[in-house]
């Protein structure tokens, strides 16, 4: 993980951290960078929800010696462009740093010492976050692909991407076949995922991220995607990348209306929260956009932002975990499970 500390000197980080943490602060410093000259004339902002989120962090020493000094990195939600705001309100133990990683997602790191052998510890935070609906509004005919700089860091192949597998290419091709607007062959790969997913939640997705190539099956009823939300991410982004559209995938908690298990291991959210993962597009103009395939989405939701998504993290350009390893890791302990409880502050 790249580190990327607060301020330019070392002699002047305590005093920034000391600012960040004792107040409730705005993680403006470690914005995902995103230029919004002109970009946001393209989308209407719609309501804004402001959500209080406590969270419990259990860290298990699963082993037969005391851990002397053991760092857990915590990912904190994001500020992200124009529609979402996350605010700092507490976490105990106090961090000791903050940092970064290459695609601009953001930890806490708490220095736990003395962690006896099969003992729990847990770490409570709180945090504020304010996120916006919107819905993009372009003229269609204007689409274009990405710039360089941003294709060159999005259409990389990887485990979960595999850009080369014969079946997606196929698919993809056919897909995009007679269209030579981005956005026609965005709207076609989203539809083909929406008609032909699967959703199955089951001891094998639940705990195994399969990936684009082991998500797309053969049935008597011709290919299907299989699996959860991260392989429906993982189809739409990889065939995708293969038409040269920059896409990756964002990470989060959303509401859903039903209780469920939590997403993350050993661990219940509050009952109408789960944590879930969804595809975001680049085109230009309008830059980085959200599609929803699964959560109040009878159609693809292209696009079409809802405020009951809460962005933690961003992967494009470094694999992130799944299940509690998304939202926390221990260097040397595990961290067993991860409880979020939400309540709704205002309208």
């Amino acid at each position: 993980m790249k580190r990327k500390f607060l301020g330019k000197k070392l002699l002047l980080l305590p005093i920034i951290l000391l600012l960040l943490i004792s107040s409730y602060s705005i993680f403006s410093s470690f914005q995902e960078k995103v230029d919004l000259e002109g970009v946001t004339s393209y989308f209407s902002e719609g309501e804004t929800v402001e959500y209080n989120i406590d969270a419990t962090y259990t860290v298990y020493n699963a082993g037969n010696e005391t851990v002397e000094n053991d760092f857990i990195y915590i990912n904190l939600p994001l500020n992200y462009s124009f529609y979402q705001k996350s605010y700092f309100v507490s976490m105990n133990p106090r961090p000791t740093r903050i940092v970064t990683d290459v695609d601009s997602n953001v930890y806490a790191v708490v220095n736990l010492k003395n962690i006896e052998p099969k003992q729990r510890v847990s770490i409570e935070a709180r945090y504020r976050v304010k996120v916006s609906s919107y819905k993009m509004n372009f003229p269609v005919e204007d689409a274009a692909y990405a710039p360089l700089a941003i294709a060159r860091k999005y259409l990389q192949e990887t485990q979960f991407w595999p850009i080369h597998n014969e079946t997606l290419r196929q698919i993809s091709s056919d897909l995009g076949r007679g269209k030579d607007n981005p956005y026609k062959i965005l709207e076609s790969i989203a539809w083909w995922v929406h008609e032909h997913g699967d959703y199955e939640l089951n001891s094998i997705t639940a705990s195994n991220r399969l990936g684009a190539g082991r998500a797309i099956k053969k049935t008597d009823r011709g290919l299907i995607v299989y699996g959860v939300c991260d392989e429906f991410a993982d189809v739409i982004i990889t065939l995708c990348r293969i038409q040269s559209i920059p896409a990756r995938t964002v990470q989060g908690l959303v509401y859903i209306g039903n209780p469920i298990i939590s997403y993350y291991e050993n661990s219940t959210s509050n009952e109408n929260w789960t944590g879930h993962a969804w595809p975001q597009i680049y085109l230009h103009p309008t830059g980085w956009f959200d599609i929803e395939l699964l959560v109040y989405a009878p159609t693809p939701r292209i696009g079409n932002y809802q405020n009951n998504h809460i962005i933690f993290g961003i992967e494009g350009k470094k694999l992130r975990p799944v299940g509690v390893g998304a939202v926390a890791q221990a260097t040397v302990c595990e961290v067993e499970g991860v409880k979020f409880k939400l309540e709704v502050l205002k309208k």
